[in-house]
């Protein structure tokens, strides 16, 4: 039986003999996993705040210019009676009074603009995770695999954009799936997504080393080989905790210099153990 601080051993020695190279794939991974679609949307600034003062004569004027935005914009097309009243008093407290039913248009019309927005990035960034960022991270993890055995270069990371690169992206779209579903189950989804995640966790290294493997050998062979070892994995992600808080603690430097690739390091070490001791995979 493993014990953790053999595979964390065998991590961490392999890591260091090729350290440079094992910090610089654990970046790009970074990188192309959280950097992309990383600039987000923020919306505001709508020029409110600068209409509101205590001119009178600019209040008059900003109700002025209102109304004519409003008339403008619907050019006649609909015979709204878009009446807008603004109060202003020394309590800075004001209002907006639709008299018709144009407001409730108007902000039935801006809902939808905002909820078509919201689909376009969640699927854009969704095809970007399954096409892009998921093969990538079983490059990465081929290439600490490989690390295992000697210094890599970096030429694994690109190792699931070949012949097979339609089914690896499945079988890992699947395997996000079936997370997702099992994470929404009322009451019990956070145990059951840490199990299953747990049950999952070999996948995309037996696609790294058998990229022809189908879907439904994938999910087995992960299954038998972390049979009776989830808690004993779960322990050794547990361990990486103080590592994890001095990462915070350090805005994420130690984590690039030191903990991600440690990790990425004893993950891999943890899989071709398991392969030798359960005899599951003969790779």
């Amino acid at each position: 039986m493993w014990k953790i601080s053999e595979v964390k051993k065998k991590g961490l020695t392999r890591f260091k003999a090729n350290y440079w190279m094992c910090v610089l794939v654990a970046v790009i991974v970074a990188l192309i996993s959280g950097g992309i679609g990383g600039g987000g949307y923020r919306f505001g600034g709508s020029g409110f705040s600068n209409a509101f003062n205590k001119d009178g004569d600019k209040n008059d004027r900003f109700e002025r210019d209102f109304d004519r935005d409003v008339d403008d914009y619907f050019e006649g097309d609909y015979d709204y009676d878009y009446d807008y009243d603004y109060d202003y008093d020394d309590d800075h407290d004001h209002g907006f009074d639709f008299g018709s039913g144009a407001g409730l248009a108007a902000g039935i019309a801006v809902f939808a603009i905002f909820a078509v927005i919201f689909v376009i990035i969640f699927v854009i960034a969704t095809a970007v995770d399954i096409f892009l960022i998921n093969p990538v991270k079983l490059g990465c993890d081929k290439f600490f695999l490989k690390n295992l055995e000697e210094n890599s270069s970096l030429s694994p990371l690109g190792a699931a954009f070949g012949p097979d690169y339609k089914n690896i992206v499945k079988v890992l779209f699947f395997k996000d799936l079936f997370l997702f579903l099992w994470a929404i189950i009322p009451i019990a989804g956070i145990v059951l997504v840490i199990i299953k995640g747990y049950e999952y966790m070999m996948i995309p290294y037996l696609l790294a080393e058998n990229p022809e493997l189908s879907k439904d050998e994938a999910f087995e062979l992960s299954k038998e080989m972390m049979h009776g070892q989830k808690w004993s994995a779960f322990g050794l992600d547990l361990s990486f905790i103080g590592w994890i808080l001095l990462t915070i603690i350090t805005f994420g430097i130690l984590g690039i210099f030191y903990v991600s690739p440690y990790i990425y390091s004893t993950h891999a070490a943890l899989y071709d153990t398991l392969k030798e001791e359960t005899g599951v995979v003969n790779a």
